[in-house]
């Protein structure tokens, strides 16, 4: 796990050196022509410091791939692709196309097509549930925000979440408890967020995905197959689904450590094939 914090403009005065974080999230665009005056400063601050970077676009209007165009543009010009997790910030102010999913899909799709990285989305947790999102939880991680007051905190490690589930993810990789956190080195408040991945499985997602095939043999007697790296595993008829031993697989994708099944669009742990 790892403790970080998600800025924009609004930070502006913000020196990442002072503030203690192990990774940072970056506004980046927003629409098809705002770009964040305080981007190249704290994309700077960032990559000097060593932190793990996220970058990210705020949905608003003028067509999903041409959000998505403007944002992989802004992204390429400072030689993000490949140093960033990309994510899309789903939320209701100034976004036209709020009540639509698919227009988010289409962004996030796009995202992908271009940079080859497979981007997040970023959503409060009721919007999980509120909306189906059925048609992107298995292609796209989630990023999710919920709190449970405004008091002041600092970073937590086990921060409080309802246990109404994420909708059509079993669960967020990131997610975001407060707007109220309070840091060494910054006298205002923050967003403190949480991230249930290591430095490496960050970097794995801020890499483009590589795109393999090759037949595999699965070693395990009785190998879970699983609905996204490493997320809840696939039921067939109420149980869970068990490639049998030695069967031979063809793995279409691979994503921190795990390969994509191309026949059954599930996914398996990569420790159990052999090439």
């Amino acid at each position: 796990m790892m403790n970080g914090i998600d800025i924009s403009s609004h930070q502006s005065d913000l020196n990442i050196a002072q503030v203690p974080c192990d990774f940072v999230i970056i506004k980046a665009t927003q629409g098809t022509t705002y770009v964040n005056p305080a981007l190249r400063k704290h994309w700077k601050q960032a990559c000097d410091c060593g932190k793990q970077i996220g970058l990210y676009h705020y949905a608003s209007k003028g067509g999903a791939e041409a959000e998505a165009a403007f944002f992989v543009k802004t992204v390429r010009s400072i030689s993000g692709i490949g140093r960033a997790i990309l994510i899309l910030d789903w939320e209701k102010d100034s976004n036209a196309n709020f009540p639509n999913p698919e227009y988010a899909r289409r962004f996030l799709a796009a995202v992908l097509e271009a940079t080859g990285v497979r981007p997040f989305v970023y959503m409060s947790k009721s919007v999980c549930r509120d909306y189906d999102w059925r048609a992107v939880a298995p292609s796209f991680p989630l990023w999710a925000a919920q709190y449970k007051n405004d008091k002041p905190t600092g970073y937590q490690r086990t921060p409080w979440t309802d246990s109404k589930g994420f909708g059509a993810w079993s669960a967020a990789l990131i997610y975001q408890y407060t707007s109220h956190g309070r840091l060494p080195g910054y006298g205002d408040d923050l967003d403190l967020d949480i991230a249930y991945l290591s430095p490496t499985e960050w970097m794995a997602y801020a890499s483009p995905v590589k795109q393999v095939s090759y037949a595999g043999i699965v070693t395990a007697s009785a190998l879970r197959v699983r609905k996204s790296p490493g997320g809840e595993m696939v039921q067939v008829g109420g149980h869970d689904f068990v490639l049998p031993m030695n069967m031979v697989v063809a793995i279409d994708r691979e994503s921190c450590g795990w390969g994509r099944v191309a026949a059954l669009d599930a996914w398996v742990s990569l420790d159990y094939i052999k090439r």
